[in-house]
């Protein structure tokens, strides 16, 4: 319950070589994302980054 695994559910396993993760992945993944950068001005962000790019090439 506190994971929110279901059975049949998918389950991504990740051996880093010390330790193993097991992630489960969502029935939609697509749908999981929603509202990820919530918060955050990804406009904003991207023109700063352009700006500096410009700035770096002159």
């Amino acid at each position: 319950k506190r994971h929110k695994l279901v059975k049949g559910a998918r389950l991504v396993w990740i051996d880093d070589g010390e330790t193993i993760k097991v992630i489960p992945v969502p029935a939609d993944p697509i749908r999981a994302l929603k509202g990820i950068a919530k918060g955050e001005n990804l406009w904003e962000e991207l023109m700063k980054v352009r700006q500096e790019e410009r700035a770096r090439d002159r």
